[in-house]
């Protein structure tokens, strides 16, 4: 068992200075990043996925007061190139606020709490405290991204072990039908929310329970392939369970209780299989001695200098950066009836999409071989803030009414656009494209759409963005749905937009 000798001392005198500069830095990141808290506040608290991030601060505040016999010890001295940095991330949150980066923005105001704490209290008691430090980045919501990927493996894994199982499975896509009916898994199915909880808690679990860091690195790793395993598992038994019970049980709010259960239960296994490798934790053996460091003048006279500079940066940001004009400061268009061959839908639902970021919608219809195109259009005002054209809280389509059986691809007028194939109510096949519109040019990639509309705000663009989806039936014709959609995008969508935007604004 390895010792740690620790004198015990009286805190330096100065502390209650350090603590109140840190203070003050935070208040004025908070003042100056105030519309990115707001943002990073609405997703601790409204999207479940990131729940846990309500968590994160405490408990590295929590794991810092634990080493307090050991930080008691340490003297504080003031880091000034701190206040460099925190002026480079005031740049750069500046920067990622202009381009309307959320991402970045939340990764900042984050980053500053622990760079705050190092500059006032210096790198030698900093290092003490490393592993809190940097816990903090799990405050920070990301990990959405992975949702396609992880929907596909887990359809891909339930079906492997449904066929060895020896039940007749027909897999498409997402969609999972075997002789007791079908299933579908959806983005709640995916495990995103397991996965990302998992690594948050594992992540903390190896660093209270192992002293090695191969072993630390090891069970962070299990942390993230034994969640995807499992979930494969679960989705597995949900199927197995409805299919032997005539889907009588884990359908519906079952198979969510149920597969918390099991998320609960898989973590208990790893942290208690965990527990056999645990490493002691070293003996702290006390002793009195001397005060550690000085209190000297200059100490504190550095430590005014380093905070008044930091408030000082982080409140010039946030008194410099640009204003966002207002949603009311753009009129709502009053859309013609008609913009081409597109007549405009009222009140339409049609997908039960969701883009809960657009500054405006519209829906349209325009005959093609007897059969129509549908048009969904949301408006994304280029200079407006938070109308994320590529947010990930923009549905297509409800996943509960359609379940994607199919990718194909269309021709557009800068190449192939991916095109999805989708089942609803009575088996009703739809052929869906989805795209964006941005200064003229089509994209289905969400970086390159993300990219060009940073662009346009860096040159104060007043333009229009759109967020467009086509689809059309299939009626066992999937060529000809494909043929109408390509129409409808290489020819008839330029005069859609056209009409949108010759519409007069609202009185």
């Amino acid at each position: 068992m390895s010792t740690t000798v620790i004198k015990a001392v009286r805190p330096p005198a100065n502390w209650q200075a350090s603590v109140a500069a840190w203070v003050a830095i935070v208040t004025a990141s908070i003042f100056a990043f105030w519309p990115s808290w707001v943002s990073i506040l609405d997703q601790w608290l409204n999207n479940r996925s990131f729940n846990h991030c309500l968590l994160i601060l405490p408990i590295s505040m929590y794991l810092i007061w634990r080493k307090r016999e050991t930080l008691t010890g340490i003297p504080l001295r003031v880091w000034m190139p701190g206040v460099a940095v925190l002026a480079a991330l005031g740049l750069l949150w500046l920067a990622s606020w202009v381009l309307d980066i959320n991402l970045v923005q939340h990764l900042i105001i984050i980053a500053v709490l622990p760079v705050a704490l190092v500059t006032v209290t210096g790198t030698e008691f900093s290092r003490a405290i490393v592993f809190p430090l940097v816990y903090t980045v799990f405050a920070v919501p990301f990990g959405k991204f992975l949702v396609p990927d992880l929907q596909e493996f887990t359809a891909q894994f339930s079906v492997a072990l449904l066929r060895l199982s020896d039940i007749p499975v027909f897999f498409e896509g997402l969609y999972i039908s075997i002789p007791s009916g079908n299933f579908v898994v959806a983005e709640a199915c995916s495990g995103i929310n397991y996965l990302i909880a998992s690594v948050a808690l594992s992540t903390l679990y190896a660093y209270l329970q192992y002293q090695k860091t191969y072993k630390r690195a090891l069970f962070i790793a299990a942390s993230v392939v034994v969640p995807i395993i499992a979930n494969g598992l679960r989705a597995y038994g949900i199927v197995v369970i409805a299919h032997l019970s005539n889907h009588k049980y884990a359908v519906g709010v079952d198979h969510i209780l149920y597969g918390w259960i099991f998320f609960g239960l898989v973590l208990f296994l790893m942290f208690w299989v965990g527990g056999f490798f645990r490493d002691p934790d070293p003996e702290t053996v006390v002793a009195t001695g001397a005060v550690a460091g000085t209190d000297d003048g200059s100490q504190k006279r550095r430590l005014v200098v380093a905070g008044f500079a930091a408030v000082l940066v982080l409140l010039t940001v946030g008194l410099i950066k640009p204003a966002s004009p207002d949603i009311s400061d753009f009129p709502e268009f009053v859309m013609p009836q008609q913009a081409g061959n597109w007549s405009r839908m009222e009140n339409a639902v049609m997908l039960g999409s969701s883009r809960r970021t657009a500054h405006q919608k519209s829906a349209w219809a325009m005959q093609a071989d007897q059969l129509p195109v549908y048009a969904e259009v949301s408006i994304y005002f280029n200079r407006v803030k938070g109308g994320d054209l590529t947010a990930s809280a923009n549905s297509v389509y409800a996943e509960r009414l359609w379940q994607v059986v199919g990718m194909e691809t269309v021709s557009g007028p800068s190449g192939s656009l991916p095109a999805r194939k989708l089942r609803g109510v009575a088996n009703a096949e739809i052929l869906l494209v989805h795209f964006f519109v941005i200064d003229g040019e089509i994209s289905s990639r969400r970086i390159p759409a993300l990219l060009e509309r940073a662009r346009l705000a860096l040159v104060d663009d007043d333009g229009i963005s759109y967020g467009i989806t086509l689809f059309t039936a299939v009626n066992d014709d999937e060529a000809a749905a494909r043929s109408r959609l390509e129409t409808a995008i290489t020819e008839s969508l330029p005069e859609l937009i056209a009409g949108i935007e010759s519409g007069e604004p609202r009185k």
